[in-house]
């Protein structure tokens, strides 16, 4: 018999798609991949519950559905190799900015239609502000058409002008986490952890608009090479009322979250 987080990847590796919890509770009951020990079926609920548990697993979509991070990661198209493949401004185009981390991404033609896109750098995952315009266009213009028809001068001026914008924002506002040469550390402005509040509000809490930071504890590096950092923050609950949560985050090497712990339960970190 699976655990329960072992019947949810079963059944997301079968689907291929992202489920909604009340899916994915129906899948397993009914295929009988997960049995609770007083023999009743699975609800939502505790679906939600153990995604929550396992970060490292899974992805919850800004609509709800859950998602394999395995299975989203293989989307990812770096910048870079893109522009080897296909040339440099090929698909000058089709770049867009991620709303997390301010980088820039190259969505090439055949992706066009994926309605999300997974930031290789981040790992922020958001909706493709390209998906309406290739599914409203029958003809399937690219945004770069004007690139490979000679648009014109003025065209490729601004072209070239927004490539040039793009390659500012890049480095004058883009994280610089690995220039200090360490993959999560505290933001100089309020003390945060970009990767930890992006969790947050991407993959932990019912309602990510109810979150407000407190506080945070210097960020802490450990023997295997991972991180963690303490969090007090406040944020409605099930129920619709607010509570203040106080809890120790796991980070991998990579940056990202791997597990959560209550401060209270949870031994050795030291508060700076």
């Amino acid at each position: 018999m699976l655990t329960l987080h072992d019947a949810i990847v079963s059944v997301l590796k079968s689907s291929g798609t992202p489920l909604s919890t009340k899916k994915l509770a129906e899948e397993i009951n009914s295929q009988r991949l997960y049995v609770r020990k007083d023999k009743k079926a699975i609800k939502s609920e505790q679906i939600s519950a153990r995604v929550r548990k396992y970060p490292s697993l899974f992805i919850r979509n800004t609509d709800g559905t859950i998602a394999l991070k395995e299975q989203e990661k293989e989307k990812i198209f770096l910048p870079d190799r893109v522009k080897q493949e296909s040339g440099a401004l090929k698909d000058a185009g089709n770049i867009v900015l991620c709303p997390n981390c301010g980088r820039s991404v190259i969505i090439p033609d055949d992706l066009l239609h994926e309605k999300y896109i997974l930031h290789p750098y981040c790992g922020s995952r958001f909706r493709n502000p390209l998906l309406n315009d290739n599914n409203s266009d029958t003809t399937k213009t690219p945004v770069s058409g004007s690139l490979r028809t000679g648009g014109g001068g003025s065209m490729r001026m601004k072209i070239k002008v927004f490539v040039v914008l793009l390659a500012l924002t890049w480095f004058l506002f883009g994280p610089r986490d690995c220039e200090r040469g360490e993959v999560v550390s505290n933001s100089a402005w309020d003390a945060s952890v970009w990767q930890v509040k992006r969790y947050l509000k991407k993959e932990y809490l019912l309602d990510p608009d109810s979150y407000e930071g407190i506080e945070w504890s210097a960020v802490n590096k450990k023997a295997n090479g991972g991180y963690y950092v303490r969090h007090k923050y406040r944020a409605k609950n099930s129920f619709g009322g607010y509570v203040i949560e106080n809890q120790v985050f796991h980070l991998n090497a990579e940056g990202e979250v791997i597990g959560v712990d209550d401060y209270d339960i949870y031994e050795g970190l030291n508060n700076k």
